[in-house]
């Protein structure tokens, strides 16, 4: 009697999508990735067999994975790359029980473990009366992106660039840190530490002539509640100049004469209220 035969001349077919490693991602810092892999046949498909090396493999070598056969499989699946950072081509073949091979299917994925770090680039002084501060900051890896916080509180995403306003009086730490577009953290982050000092002096005359005097001449001794601070002197409508204890005056006309001294500290807070003394 007549018999029916089925031919099964085809090899599987590989469907794997172009985009194939860690969902299609460009770059990894890790050396496992995913692979979605995938093919159809209709007696079976029997194995797969991936490789970073673009050479047919035979189909009775080692290196095939067995799989149930199956007329339609996919599946997600582990893949070590192999050592060393840069670009890694990943080939995928499938085969039958007959140990014919489909076409390859190859993906790019960069391997990218070098950690970046950012640098502090612009920043206010160690000591400023500035209640605002602006930080500047870049990272050793193009394309990084950063994370900030201030003091004690919570990271959070930030530009190249980032601004500070009513800050309070004291010591004060930035911190920022980069991560690379491979998703690499940076190990160190880089802190910069200043202190906000709005506070202004206080002057005191110390020493100065008799308030009713027969002399043309008068010394006046002064001084600060900060230490390091300057001064600033003048006498009746004058106009303020720089001094330094003791300030002297000859040749004084009679009559009624003020002088008047303000600190001026090593942050640049004047005395709002000058120290003054009339003879």
């Amino acid at each position: 009697p007549p018999r029916s035969v089925t031919v099964d001349a085809e090899p599987p077919v590989n469907t794997t999508a172009a985009k194939f490693i860690n969902g299609g991602a460009a770059l990894t810092n890790s050396t496992v990735v995913s692979l979605a892999i995938s093919a159809t046949k209709k007696m079976g498909v029997a194995a797969y067999h991936v490789s970073e090396r673009p050479e047919k493999p035979a189909a009775r070598k080692e290196g095939w994975v067995a799989i149930p056969s199956t007329a339609s499989y996919a599946a997600v699946i582990p893949y070590t790359l192999s050592k060393g950072d840069g670009e890694k081509t990943i080939y995928v073949w499938f085969k039958d029980a007959l140990g014919r091979l489909s076409r390859v299917k190859s993906g790019a994925i960069v391997l990218d473990t070098a950690l970046p770090h950012a640098s502090i680039t612009s920043h206010p002084s160690l000591t400023t009366n500035s209640a605002s501060a602006l930080f500047g900051f870049s990272s050793t890896k193009a394309g990084s992106t950063f994370q900030c916080r201030l003091d004690g509180g919570a990271y959070a995403a930030c530009t190249s660039t980032m601004t500070y306003d009513r800050l309070t009086d004291g010591s004060h730490t930035f911190t920022v840190k980069a991560i690379d577009r491979a998703n690499n953290v940076d190990p160190n982050p880089e802190s910069f530490t200043w202190t906000i000092d709005t506070a202004p002096p206080d002057t005191a005359i110390t020493s100065q002539p008799l308030i009713r005097s027969n002399s043309t001449s008068a010394s006046f001794g002064f001084s600060s509640t900060k230490t390091g601070s300057t001064f600033q002197c003048r006498l009746d409508s004058g106009a303020f100049a720089v001094c330094a204890g003791p300030q002297n005056y000859t040749g004084l006309a009679d009559g009624s004469h003020t002088f008047t001294v303000a600190a001026v500290d090593e942050v640049g807070n004047i005395d709002p209220a000058p120290a003054r003394y009339t003879w």
